[in-house]
């Protein structure tokens, strides 16, 4: 079966996808900038003896931070990953199922494959497996390292600051969810870089 011919800017399914396209390359730039505002931080942190208590609040705050930007980056790293895998030719009057009734493979739609590719993150084509390796832009790559190693550090922070404490002090348990959190947004670009760590994600 052939090809859809090229769509127009103007076609609605393209100026979704260029909707959708700028605002995760919007939101990924803004996690970029995020992230080197904390390295910022964190390097002046670094110029003064502060008073364990104080370091740990501001350490956990800036944890908080970290993961949030983490996860916007990594999220619109994989949607736009998806977008990028162009579907293969499907017949267009074919009934697409769409919501759960696609999940469950029941129920249809005549809402075109593309569209729901698109809304829903999810791939239509056929026969394509589960999994699918992307390689990671160097740019991409480069950042998400730059969070993991954010992370490490202010874990590291955390864990000087709070160096003979009993465990029972409210700080103690402000310095417990700021090492979770860094773990997360360790682990979070652990899975983004792919098992070998080479920069390819799994769709």
């Amino acid at each position: 079966m052939a090809a859809d011919p090229a769509r127009e800017p103007s076609d609605p399914l393209s100026v979704l996808e260029n909707f959708v396209e700028t605002g995760n390359e919007s939101r990924k730039a803004f996690a970029r900038e995020r992230l080197e505002h904390l390295k910022e931080q964190m390097n002046t942190l670094m110029l003064f003896d502060l008073a364990p208590g104080f370091l740990v609040s501001h350490t956990a705050r800036m944890t908080r931070e970290l993961e949030a930007a983490s996860t916007d980056f990594a999220t619109a790293t994989r949607a736009l990953a998806v977008q990028s895998k162009e579907p293969l030719p499907r017949d267009p009057d074919a009934e697409v199922p769409s919501g759960p009734a696609a999940r469950s493979g029941q129920g249809g739609s005549r809402l075109p494959p593309a569209y729901l590719q698109i809304l829903e993150g999810g791939s239509l084509r056929d026969g394509e497996p589960e999994s699918q390796a992307y390689v990671l832009s160097a740019e991409d790559a480069e950042t998400a390292g730059g969070f993991a190693s954010v992370a490490r550090h202010l874990r590291f922070v955390i864990d000087l600051a709070t160096e003979g404490s009993d465990g029972n002090r409210p700080p103690d348990l402000t310095a417990d969810a700021a090492r979770t959190s860094a773990s997360r947004v360790i682990d979070t670009m652990a899975r983004l870089q792919g098992p070998s760590g080479a920069g390819s994600l799994y769709l």
